[in-house]
């Protein structure tokens, strides 16, 4: 049943906006147990707030589903309104920041991710390093989780490894920012280690370990092979993984070679525990894409990471 009996008029009584925060981190996880863990608060304060929001609305937001929780469909509905709200709120307080006299602002970054894990946290670490009072939150996922974010204006910017498909993602402009190198990898003990340059098609002949075949990175490397002469079909995957992390230990076990891309490298490539073998005539690139709003002015913090992102020392700005 979708109805509460004690309703308020959603008119007489203002939304809260931390309530509505925790709806929308419990609507994510679908558990109050890791919505509290993420908000740093007690399950019971997780359900009293669903709780009470559902009692303002007059309607049930969540129901159960096993042990778990799913959204009904008046949930389902008010998600995207909820985190439209939450962006308008921060962006609110961020431009009335700026009268206050101290340099304030926030940033909720979405990215896929490689760019999430092996760039922007040291890009952010800069930034914050330099200006303290900078918060800034990054949301690691696929990129098809992060157009709906992007569609409601909760969160502010994203790093891709794929940009929209042509009208997938109005209002928002992409751009690439950086180029990574996709390389394979092998154990120090392994025969391609010692030559440190292969020819493409002796990756036929080797028992690899690849990221699962709907991923952007495996896709992105198929691409560029196939563009070469070399069918990505003759590749055979001992191990098909969903993280560079997962290849790289696999790697390292000695379980066969890789291909990842070469950011996500330098911890390994400087204690010698993996190396780097490059294809002959070859080279595998791995594009970044800064997305932005095409039309919401950017706070000074959002600003300097895109300044950043688009003369990024660590690359070729593109």
């Amino acid at each position: 049943m979708n109805s509460i009996s004690n309703y308020n008029d959603p008119l007489a009584t203002p939304l809260d906006l931390e309530r509505l925060r925790t709806f929308v981190v419990a609507a994510e996880t679908l558990n109050y147990t890791q919505a509290a863990r993420r908000l740093r608060l007690s399950q019971p304060a997780i359900s009293q707030q669903i709780h009470e929001l559902e009692e303002d609305l007059g309607l049930a937001l969540f129901a159960r589903r096993g042990r778990g929780l799913a959204l009904t469909p008046a949930g389902e509905a008010l998600v995207p309104h909820a985190q439209h709200l939450l962006g308008e709120a921060r962006r609110v307080s961020d431009a009335l920041d700026a009268f206050r006299g101290v340099p304030q602002g926030s940033m909720l970054l979405g990215a896929e991710p490689t760019p999430g894990v092996y760039l922007l946290p040291r890009i952010l670490g800069e930034l914050t390093q330099r200006h303290p009072a900078l918060k800034s939150s990054l949301h690691v996922m696929e990129g098809e989780s992060l157009w709906p974010r992007l569609r409601t204006g909760a969160l502010d910017l994203a790093v891709v490894e794929t940009p929209p498909a042509p009208g997938q993602l109005s209002g928002w402009h992409a751009e690439r920012c950086f180029e990574d190198e996709l390389v394979v990898i092998a154990p120090p003990s392994h025969p391609w280690a010692e030559r440190g340059t292969i020819h493409p098609d002796e990756l036929a002949g080797e028992a690899l370990i690849l990221r699962q075949p709907d991923a952007a990175l495996r896709r992105g490397y198929a691409q560029q092979l196939a563009a070469a002469g070399f069918a990505p079909d003759r590749l055979s995957a001992r191990f098909e993984l969903s993280s560079s992390e997962g290849i790289k230990h696999a790697v390292m076990a000695g379980l066969g070679a890789g291909i990842v891309p070469l950011l996500s490298l330098e911890v390994e490539l400087e204690a010698g525990r993996l190396k780097v073998v490059r294809l002959d005539g070859l080279k595998l690139s791995l594009p970044y894409y800064l997305l932005r709003p095409e039309k919401r002015p950017l706070n000074v913090f959002q600003q300097m990471l895109v300044d950043r992102l688009l003369s990024s020392p660590e690359g070729p700005a593109c």
